[in-house]
């Protein structure tokens, strides 16, 4: 345990760079690489998550001639306004490919990975999701069969990414919701799922519906009676566990008006609130391109001044509509990390919560130590930023949780009130320093980090002797009801 904690201190004293924000909202929007006074307009409306394009063929014009300006410059700006990033990796440079254009794959495989370590190396402080090309199933976005972006892209990208950055999350296969010959949506979705689903953390999709909303979620959900639903075909494929985004989804105002549009991100916001699915939703898109004849899907002009759609966007974030973030200010949420980690459908967090809420009763006349359960709800969702933000101690947390929940079932949750066993504790002190690793540089977590600290030599006692010596007396106090 010594030497433990002399690798956790040693950690500890490391000063990097602040951690990359990653925020547990649903909510997002495709900016492309769009200027800093747009991304102003992002962080105005509350919209905490973007999408970017680190497209190869911009960064690299010309063998070894890198240019990752515009890039460095979103990033960079994105972070200094707390913005959480999805970037994605996508197309070939002539030079690569004997100029056939940028659908079609470099004809050597390596200098694919080259760009992919580069990039994702130069971004990996800042950048922890990341998404292998765009649309592949339609030919103007990759020219060649479904076989071939596997082996040739998807594959080599993800080795590289998880080579390059461990931590990093990998979301994909980003298809097009369509359906003409050879481009079936349907069956490029089955096919990568199940050729590459130890590759993907998150399953993403774009889909389009004039028709409305209420269209639009049956195509995900139930199909449209001839098509299978997305929802149905990521299961068969095995990745029903997996979390979903809905990476574009969007109504331009060429073809509706703007008012329409506004109703639809509404509705959107509304629909996925109540359903909590998909996990997340990027609209497409922050602005109007300023060329002429260009398509108008955005929720800005291109002389950034706001459609309705914006305002939307940006209200309902702040709890002025029913479902918004904010809509009941006065509430007391809490986040509960079994609770927020549980696979669908699983009881993990029933039983973990179930002997954590007869502790909380148990100690109701105690403060000194009724302040620890406190604790774990007050700082949940800070502890989830931190989780989301590293796919390593995700997984490790996840595993650890399934222990615990394990243990709770155990004597209606009387093992907890006994010493860890050998094996737990191993395993929390494996999740301890993977936090410590994961936050380190950030203040914010000066607090959490203090706490484990002082926990880890106390780990082999029973719960009820250890809780009343941690903290200081102004933590233990608990919050008023």
């Amino acid at each position: 345990m010594k030497a433990l904690l002399l690798a956790l201190l040693a950690l500890v004293a490391i000063q990097p760079a602040q951690a990359q924000t990653v925020s547990g909202s649903p909510h997002g929007i495709n900016v492309h690489l769009a200027s800093d006074a747009a991304l102003a307009k992002v962080a105005e409306a509350g919209i905490p998550w973007i999408r970017i394009d680190v497209n190869w063929n911009a960064i690299e014009p010309a063998r070894g001639r890198w240019d990752f300006s515009q890039v460095d410059r979103v990033v960079a700006t994105a972070r200094a306004r707390g913005l959480s990033i999805f970037a994605t990796l996508a197309y070939t440079p002539g030079w690569a490919n004997g100029g056939l254009g940028a659908a079609y794959p470099a004809d050597d495989v390596n200098l694919w990975k080259n760009f992919v370590k580069v990039a994702v190396t130069r971004y990996r402080d800042s950048i922890r999701y990341w998404g292998i090309w765009n649309e592949p199933n339609l030919p103007e976005f990759y020219a060649r069969s479904k076989e071939n972006f596997l082996n040739q892209v998807f594959l080599p990208a993800a080795l590289e990414i998880r080579t390059s950055a461990p931590a990093a999350f990998i979301v994909g296969p980003d298809l097009a919701h369509l359906t003409s010959t050879g481009n079936e949506w349907y069956f490029w979705l089955k096919y990568i799922l199940q050729n590459a689903a130890n590759w993907i953390d998150v399953v993403s999709h774009h889909v389009y519906e004039d028709k409305g909303v209420y269209y639009l979620f049956e195509l995900l959900e139930s199909g449209d009676g001839l098509l299978p639903s997305v929802k149905s075909v990521v299961s068969e494929a095995g990745c029903g566990g997996k979390p979903f985004w809905l990476t574009e989804v969007g109504w331009q105002t060429a073809k509706v008006t703007e008012q329409t549009q506004a109703d639809r991100y509404l509705e959107m916001l509304q629909g996925q609130a109540t359903r909590g699915y998909p996990i997340k939703v990027f609209f497409y898109e922050l602005v109007d391109p300023p060329q002429a004849g260009s398509v108008p899907w955005g929720i800005l002009h291109s002389d950034l001044s706001a459609k309705p759609a914006y305002t939307v966007y940006k209200d309902y974030i702040a709890g002025k509509y029913a479902g918004g973030d904010n809509s009941d200010p006065g509430s007391d949420d809490k986040t509960c990390l079994s609770e927020s980690l549980a696979p669908a459908g699983s009881d993990r967090a029933a039983a973990l919560l179930a002997p954590l809420r007869s502790l909380r009763d148990q100690l109701a006349s105690a403060p000194d130590t009724l302040w620890a359960v406190d604790r774990y709800y007050r700082e949940g969702e800070l502890a989830l930023e931190a989780v989301r933000a590293d796919r390593r101690l995700l997984e490790e947390t996840t595993r650890l949780l399934a222990a615990v929940s394990d243990l709770a079932r155990e004597e209606g949750g009387a093992a907890l009130f006994r010493p860890l066993p050998g094996s737990l504790r191993q395993d929390t002190e494996t999740v301890a320093a993977r936090f410590l690793q994961s936050v380190r540089g950030d203040a914010r977590f000066d607090p959490m980090r203090q706490l484990l600290l002082r926990w880890l030599p106390m780990s082999r006692q029973t719960p009820l002797e250890w809780l009343s010596t941690l903290g200081p007396r102004a933590d233990r106090e608990p919050r008023e009801r």
